[in-house]
């Protein structure tokens, strides 16, 4: 079931091919899987007015809202977990974990029974491992960064930045031996980093980290950018802990 206290977030994400939107329960990583609840049961919904991408139009967004709505009910009466959906090729997939595939299913199909205009279909499997949530709905570590940097994109947006003027951005990585910083270091200078400050372990936490700056555009390149600086910090056997940047209001 879904609840109002679950975490959901989305991604873009490419799959086989595609681009795809992925909305998923996030708090269910730290409990899955549930034993209870081993049969995946997938209600797929082929969309009547998806956008040339495949994803879903403003058009058809109300009628897909109270689809998921009367599913994520109908789960939920039947003692299932809603787990998250996949919409990319013109199709939605709504994935659920139930103890007893049948019941679900029943359900599910109760709730779609009064959207006439769909050709939906269920389907289930077991999955008691819950490798479809782990490994197709819940976002990859790359993933996850991006959906930082959405965060931050919105907050900048609330406080009335445009996000079209350059300015400088500050990043963090640590690394768990000061060698393995100095990697780091020598990786990103050359690509127009200064370095500035850096923190040996008690300093700032245990590991040895290194502040740096670079005069950037927020949005997509700048999601590039940061791409490459998680896989250069992962590379040093370290990570990379996001950046921040001072809001730029349009004087207008």
């Amino acid at each position: 079931m879904r609840t109002s206290d679950d975490r959901w977030d989305h991604y873009l994400c490419k799959m086989d091919g595609a681009i795809a939107s992925v909305f998923v329960d996030m708090d269910l990583i730290d409990r899955a899987p549930l034993a209870a609840l081993a049969m995946l049961v997938t209600a797929r919904v082929p969309m009547l007015d998806p956008r040339p991408d495949g994803l879903s139009s403003s058009e058809e967004f109300d009628k897909l809202i109270e689809i998921e709505e009367a599913l994520n009910k109908a789960s939920e009466e039947a003692g299932a977990a809603y787990v998250g959906r996949i919409t990319t090729a013109g199709e939605r997939d709504f994935f659920f974990y139930a103890g007893e595939a049948p019941a679900c299913e029943d359900h599910l199909l109760v709730a779609l029974a009064p959207f006439t205009a769909y050709r939906a279909a269920i389907f289930s499997r077991d999955d008691k491992d819950w490798e479809v949530y782990r490994d197709s709905l819940y976002p990859s570590p790359e993933a996850r960064q991006l959906m930082g940097n959405q965060a931050v994109y919105d907050s900048l947006r609330k406080n009335g930045d445009t996000l079209v003027d350059p300015r400088k951005i500050d990043h963090w990585a640590y690394f768990p031996t000061e060698d393995a910083r100095s990697v780091f270091i020598n990786d990103v200078q050359p690509l127009g980093y200064d370095i500035g400050q850096m923190f040996d372990p008690g300093e700032d936490g245990p590991e040895f980290g290194v502040r740096f700056t670079r005069t950037d555009i927020p949005g997509g390149a700048l999601d590039d950018s940061v791409l490459k600086l998680f896989r250069l910090a992962d590379a040093a056997g370290g990570r990379y802990d996001g950046w921040e940047s001072i809001v730029m209001k349009d004087p207008a």
